[in-house]
């Protein structure tokens, strides 16, 4: 029995099938298969029932499933800590921002942290609804900032960092702007919303503030959707820092629309429970923590 092997049974049993485990693990479909059929040999029972269109645990197979993840959980923390052990300072550090978060203070507190640990190169990844926690889930990322939204508490640390308002609006030349009661669902389904994807690769793909039925323009930033709204070619959701000037002056105007008040988005910082960040990753964490202006 190896570690390689559990892994791959775990792939198998979180991603539905051998093929989609094969994908996520770059592995080809017979290799992982061939795998899990060397494990039930070495176990002595077979773990998943193959007579269905999905594998499923047999009723053995889920009581070895079950310590199997934990097992697999703290080989995790043990990699974690011989890591730390072994380099104190990470050569890159990479931090899955969501998109929405106002950048500043992000910058400052990594000032800081450049300042005393210049060698280790910051790769900041701007991402979009389920994408920063699929990055900390895939390694690519030491940590995220996003919301709780779809992540297992259980897997993660977290602590709550700051909240981002969330204002629906449309340039004053808008259609959707001249209206002066509050505006129904079938009121702005007459004109093109415009929302941000989201950028997950292979999560469950997560939608913010839609309305079904309506047009539906979808961009991959927060900055393209800003320009499209600016345009008067459609109307969404944009964080209140974003067009605070915008606001101010009247070239945007909030949409007073029934069921989508203004929404006030809960961000954290978030990481996985195996084991300990990094020195710089962890150093970083606790500069975002310490800032007091977001």
């Amino acid at each position: 029995m190896t570690h390689e092997q559990l892994r791959v049974l775990q792939a198998v049993v979180e991603h539905g099938g051998f093929r989609a485990a094969a994908e996520v693990l770059f592995k080809s479909q017979p290799a992982v298969s061939k795998m899990v059929q060397k494990l039930e040999q070495t176990c002595g029972f077979l773990i998943l029932d193959r007579d269905h269109y999905r594998p499923k645990l047999t009723r053995e197979g889920r009581i070895f499933y079950d310590q199997a993840v934990k097992t697999l959980h703290q080989f995790a923390v043990l990699e974690g800590v011989a890591a730390r052990l072994a380099t104190p300072e990470e050569n890159e550090v990479a931090v899955a921002v969501n998109a929405i978060c106002p950048l500043d203070p992000v910058l400052r507190a990594l000032k800081k942290v450049q300042n005393r640990f210049p060698a280790t190169r910051i790769h900041l990844s701007m991402e979009m609804m389920g994408g920063p926690w699929e990055r900390v889930q895939d390694g690519l990322a030491a940590f995220a900032i996003t919301t709780l939204d779809g992540i297992d508490p259980g897997l993660c640390v977290t602590a709550p960092l700051l909240t981002v308002p969330i204002i629906p609006v449309a340039h004053r030349d808008h259609p959707a702007a001249q209206h002066t009661h509050p505006l129904s669902r079938d009121d702005v389904a007459a004109f093109v919303q415009v929302l941000v994807a989201d950028s997950s690769r292979h999560s469950p793909e997560q939608s913010r503030d839609v309305v079904f039925g309506a047009r539906h323009w979808r961009v991959t930033d927060i900055s393209s959707k800003k320009h499209i709204i600016m345009a008067g070619m459609g109307w969404g959701g944009l964080p209140e820092y974003h067009i605070r000037g915008e606001l101010a002056d009247g070239r945007l105007v909030a949409l007073p629309v029934e069921g989508f008040p203004i929404r006030k988005s809960q961000q954290h910082l978030v990481r996985r429970a195996a084991g300990p960040p990094g020195l710089v990753a962890g150093q970083f964490w606790d500069a975002l923590l310490a800032e007091t202006t977001f």
